[in-house]
């Protein structure tokens, strides 16, 4: 299904001369160039897509050279990044199926809706697959893809599918056959972690498992890799820095949070970026596994530019620390932002309204030097 709209582009050349220090009551530019300015940042383009009003801007995600948004409708939008131009629309599934957060592998989207995988082109918005699988259970609660298989979990098993041909090859389960709560994978290697607290890795192409690492806590964020290494946060407050060779500790203590870890740990340059209940955002020294800095209304990392965290926070706030000093360098009122995509890929912000106003925000140029 294809919507029929035109969009209103705000490139970086345009004159923009809203003078206050948040959006103007009609004004269809969501964050004005006065406001921007106060950080040395700029827009690069403004997008703004057509939103019904029973709708609204779910999800904002990026791979690759385009950028992504999902309506709570299920409607995805494909932008291309550097021009800020709609690629394609799509009705990815029907309203009120739940979808499984995209993986994006070999130039294509993975989505999973139940037990149904839909493979959507990213270049023209084509569903070159869209296959019901055969699972041990219905419903798929997150995924992993290498270049020959997917991994697809659900309660307490992994169903391992031949990427081309999808047809299961094996099973996973932990020892204890606890509830398996998180996945990764790459080429050698698939690991995951369970309710019970286990960090296992086992073979990427046979259920044999080459290490564990057990914590006293709950796992119930998402692990993430980063090169050699793993992060894992825990319920027991705790973000710990594995070897993804041998599972080791690779800091000599785990950095302590103070507050249960749900959510996602982000992956800097040189910082680990970590959510922690009622406590805010902490930056991690990567290579000590100490503190740097910790903003308590913060929400997550928007991106890396140069030695500054530019950190989204509430209410409506972006934040810039330096990740040196571990100081605030400022803050400006980004009221109307509601969605934002995490990006330490480069030095890019990308951020939405909830009713489809999508920003690229970028580092101001000085004639030909940049500040």
């Amino acid at each position: 299904m294809q919507r029929k709209f035109f969009f209103f582009v705000c490139l970086i050349s345009c004159s923009l001369t809203v003078l206050s220090n948040g959006p103007v009551q009609g004004s269809t530019v969501l964050l004005p160039a006065v406001l921007l300015d106060k950080a040395d940042l700029k827009m690069n383009w403004q997008v703004n897509l057509p939103v019904l009003q029973t709708e609204k801007a779910q999800k904002i995600f990026g791979f690759d050279k385009y950028l992504y948004v999902l309506l709570d409708s299920n409607f995805l939008f494909c932008i291309d990044k550097e021009k800020g131009s709609v690629r394609f629309d799509l009705q990815l599934t029907a309203p009120g199926l739940p979808i499984t957060n995209c993986v994006y592998h070999d130039e294509m989207l993975c989505f999973m809706v139940g037990n149904e995988l839909v493979v959507v082109n990213p270049y023209n918005g084509a569903i070159k697959q869209k296959r019901k699988l055969k699972l041990v259970g219905n419903v798929v609660d997150s995924m992993a893809v290498n270049s020959s298989f997917i991994y697809l979990v659900g309660k307490s098993r992994i169903n391992v599918m031949v990427a081309d041909e999808f047809w299961r090859k094996f099973m996973v389960t932990a020892d204890n056959d606890s509830k398996i709560t998180s996945i990764a994978a790459d080429e050698r290697n698939l690991f995951f972690a369970t309710i019970e607290g286990n960090v296992v890795c086992s073979f990427a192409e046979a259920p044999k498992k080459k290490w564990q690492y057990d914590i006293t806590g709950k796992i119930t964020a998402p692990i993430t890799i980063d090169g050699k290494s793993l992060y894992v946060g825990s319920e027991d407050t705790k973000l710990y820095k594995l070897s993804s060779l041998s599972g080791k500790s690779q800091w000599k203590s785990p950095f302590q949070a103070r507050a249960p870890i749900t959510e996602t740990p982000r992956v800097g340059e040189k910082v680990v970026y970590l959510s922690a209940l009622s406590k805010g955002l902490y930056a991690v020294d990567k290579v000590t596994g100490e503190g740097i800095w910790n903003i308590p209304e913060a929400k997550d990392i928007l991106t890396e530019i140069d030695d500054k965290a530019y950190v989204f926070a509430e209410p409506e706030l972006l934040v810039i620390m330096n990740n040196t000093t571990g100081k605030e360098v400022s803050r400006i009122n980004f009221t109307g932002v509601t969605n934002y995509a995490v990006n330490t890929a480069d030095s890019t912000i990308y951020v939405s309204s909830r009713n489809g106003r999508v920003v690229s925000i970028g580092k101001k140029i000085y004639g030909n030097q940049i500040k």
